[in-house]
């Protein structure tokens, strides 16, 4: 069994009722129903396959936290799934695919290799770029049960986010776990890069194996993809993990 929920934001009634129906007939449960992606607690988000509308998704800022987005109407948005309201009845044969994907997903990895530290750091995304670039490597990188585990450990860089990296990295054993750690989101500006070289070192003798910083991408929060440059710029973060594969 997988653990995705379904939930629903539409704000047209008519609309949702005729989601509902399509939904109950097909025997899928939503599990929720909402104004706006913004309610779903931020712990919960991974856990969710969203149906909602592209006028719902105009400016949104959390569609990255979501396990997927369906997005209902005629103007596509970027990073979501997208059906026309005439392909609505097509809405219970694509949630069961998104469904059974999850469960084989969730069947198939050991440990994920990108852990966030706090569920809003962007772990999902780092993950969806990872695997579309580094392909079938990674895989067996996550199923491996051998002494040393390479893990990712995903930061931003506020101060929530840093207590938090802390405690992970001292619950760690060095002598077992291997240990990138990204910071993401990091601005692009000389107070930002002095925190990151003073953060790098007070890390150094933590466990830490590798020590990478992840700058802002304003596409991925537009488009919901990173850059050609974000691509370039993890290019030593695809060397970690490939190294010794």
């Amino acid at each position: 069994m997988t653990d995705l929920n379904i939930h629903l934001a539409i704000i047209d009634p008519v609309l949702e009722a005729q989601v509902m129906r399509v939904l109950a007939e097909s025997g899928i449960q939503c599990a929720g129903r909402h104004f706006t992606l913004a309610e779903i607690p931020i712990d919960e988000r991974s856990s969710v396959v969203m149906v909602t509308t592209s006028a719902t998704l105009h400016a949104s800022q959390v569609m990255e936290e979501f396990h997927r987005i369906i997005s209902l109407g005629d103007k596509a948005t970027s990073g979501a799934m997208n059906l026309s309201e005439s392909e609505i009845p097509r809405l219970p044969e694509l949630i069961s695919k998104i469904l059974t994907e999850g469960n084989r997903t969730n069947n198939s990895r050991v440990d994920s290799l990108v852990k966030g530290v706090l569920p809003r750091v962007g772990a999902r995304t780092l993950s969806r770029i990872l695997e579309e670039n580094l392909g079938a490597i990674l895989l067996p990188i996550m199923k491996r049960h051998d002494r040393v585990h390479k893990t990712i450990l995903l930061s931003e860089i506020d101060d929530e986010s840093i207590l938090r990296l802390c405690d992970e990295l001292r619950a760690g054993n060095s002598s077992e776990h291997w240990c990138a750690v990204a910071i993401n989101k990091v601005p692009r500006n000389s107070l930002a890069q002095k925190r990151l070289r003073a953060l790098e070192r007070e890390l150094q003798g933590s466990g830490m194996a590798y020590f990478h910083p992840i700058y802002f991408d304003a596409e991925i929060q537009i488009a919901g993809a990173p850059s050609k440059s974000t691509i370039r710029a993890l290019q030593p973060l695809f060397d970690w993990i490939a190294k010794s594969n």
